[in-house]
């Protein structure tokens, strides 16, 4: 930190100098002030840039982190910041949502067919007025080159994998019905087992918890991760989403840490979703209020940076004081 703050002082004394210095041997001819004027304007830039890059290097690698917390949301919703530090930094988003709760109600973004427009998860919260959301599926196209380069982009067209149902319409078949969460229209829910006229579905890559049980063999690398979970009563869903990729602040989890935390947290039965820099959790406290994203998103290596993706797992729910 001390090198940081002795460079800023560098570029910025030296540039009050040089300017000090052109007021006082400002060039008689045109071309030597148009060199001078030159020299200032790539000096200034400099400077700029030198400041914003030790910036956002403070930010990205000297981020404060929160406070673990419990909050009431909605009525039958609510919300759990879990910070852990160890075996590294992470930290956990969790929405417990009580499925018998009346006024309580699930939308997955609908779709007739398994294309449709990118959305990130705040506008998809935005445009289907859901309380609470998070990304679901896998889905194609979708690389990242650079911080402007990049595909997709909110409204390009994508292609779900795996189940997805919305409304009754299911609109994507994958071949894995044991890595999908399915709702009923009472809110009836199961993992991994078919559901007869099932209302809403979506899919993961990963079964990581099966009655109480973390799976064996899962990859033990570590990203930000998404994922839903069931209690052993399937009463209550659990929507899970793990910061990562921002060293300091939150570094991600293994598969089984994040099955771990799951069942700790009251998960019986849970599939991974899609994560990386697809996570992403949006809430707002009652319904017309602000939504606000809760995790940090780290879509091309920016945090606080959503990614649109292809569908989305969204919730409903009455305000606490009706």
């Amino acid at each position: 930190m001390r090198e940081i703050i002795l460079l800023i002082a560098a570029v910025f004394f030296g540039h009050a100098a040089f300017c000090l210095w052109r007021r006082r041997k400002r060039p008689k001819s045109l071309v030597g002030r148009m060199l001078l004027g030159t020299g200032a304007f790539l000096c200034s830039v400099l400077a700029i840039t030198t400041l914003l890059t030790l910036l956002g290097f403070v930010y990205y690698y000297h981020r404060p982190r929160p406070k673990s917390t419990v909050r009431l949301l909605c009525r039958g919703v609510a919300y759990a910041r879990d910070v852990r530090d160890t075996p590294r930094p992470a930290i956990v988003h969790i929405l417990f949502v009580n499925l018998k709760t009346p006024g309580v109600g699930v939308v997955v973004t609908p779709s007739e067919t398994e294309t449709l427009p990118a959305r990130t998860v705040s506008e998809f919260a935005q445009e289907f007025g859901v309380q609470a959301a998070i990304n679901a599926n896998c889905f194609e196209p979708c690389w990242t080159k650079s911080i402007l380069s990049f595909t997709p982009r909110s409204g390009d067209a994508v292609r779900v994998l795996g189940n997805a149902a919305s409304g009754g319409v299911a609109y994507s078949k994958g071949h894995r019905s044991s890595l999908t969460l399915s709702f009923a229209e009472d809110n009836t829910a199961v993992i991994g087992e078919d559901l007869p006229n099932a209302m809403h579905a979506i899919s993961g890559t990963h079964r990581i918890l099966k009655a109480g049980h973390i799976a064996n063999g899962l990859p033990s690398d570590t990203h930000p991760r998404t994922a839903v979970a069931l209690s052993e009563d399937r009463g209550t869903l659990l929507m899970l989403v793990v910061d990562g990729r921002q060293p300091g602040y939150s570094e991600g989890l293994t598969l089984e840490e994040l099955a771990s935390v799951i069942r700790e947290h009251g998960g019986y039965d849970a599939i991974n979703l899609d994560g990386g820099g697809s996570s992403a959790m949006v809430a707002e406290k009652a319904p017309g209020k602000k939504l606000r994203v809760l995790n940090s998103p780290v879509h091309t290596g920016i945090p606080g940076r959503q990614r649109p993706v292809a569908n989305h797992l969204g919730i409903v729910a009455a305000p606490v004081e009706e």
